[in-house]
């Protein structure tokens, strides 16, 4: 009964509120250890990475799609780019309002990922090809098991396709649960992002359920 209290009547306040790791672990000392693995799922929301490498047009999608996985209720979604390996020099006088993704390291505290690039001859871009190869050193420790995962490339279908297929792939090796990518407009990248977002809530409510029964015997 308490659980069905707090769903339905406590989340919004919950989800409105500064300090959700706070209230969790006071709920949480409140309650019977089943019903305390569930609160704590359930105050701490899903989080979304959009991820992005753009020399031209991917930085616009990636925002479309971080605004169609921020539409999803009770997601947080945070947007970064991939920096550039080019040289300081031509580096210099370029700026983003993008921050920059601080390490590779961080991508495991998220429960999905979208990363967005542009099509290369084909080929992956050095930048993201780099941060996967650190993930894949990072996968032996189960980092990205169950994450959901995603990809977008801006140009024509067969451009798109071209460019996210390598990091699907790369994805998949991960242990990562795929949504397909959508069309490579702003429409599709929003409902791309929005796809995502629903996802990852359902893999963190069956994951909840798990660790309730687990905890319950």
């Amino acid at each position: 009964m308490a659980e069905a209290v707090l769903t339905a009547a406590g989340r919004d306040a919950l989800a409105s509120m500064n300090a959700p790791r706070f209230l969790s672990s006071v709920l949480a000392s409140e309650l019977p250890a089943p019903l305390a693995v569930r609160t704590q799922e359930l105050v701490t929301m899903p989080k979304v990475l959009v991820l992005f490498h753009s020399r031209s047009g991917t930085a616009a999608l990636a925002e479309a799609v971080a605004e169609g996985a921020a539409s999803v209720k009770f997601t947080e979604v945070e947007l970064r780019r991939i920096e550039d390996l080019a040289s300081a020099a031509e580096n210099a006088g370029t700026t983003s309002r993008h921050r920059v993704l601080e390490s590779v390291e961080s991508l495991a505290d998220y429960d999905g990922l979208i990363i967005g690039v542009e099509e290369r001859d084909g080929r992956m871009v050095a930048e993201v090809r780099a941060v996967l190869d650190r993930a894949r050193q990072l996968a032996s420790r189960g980092s990205f098991v169950d994450k959901v995962g995603a990809a977008f490339g801006a140009g024509d279908e067969g451009a798109s396709e071209a460019a996210t297929n390598p990091i699907i792939a790369s994805m998949m090796h991960l242990g990562m649960l795929i949504v397909p990518p959508g069309s490579g407009d702003a429409k599709g990248a929003r409902a791309l992002g929005a796809r995502v977002a629903k996802v990852t809530e359902w893999v963190r409510h069956a994951k909840s359920h798990e660790h309730g029964h687990k905890h319950a015997h």
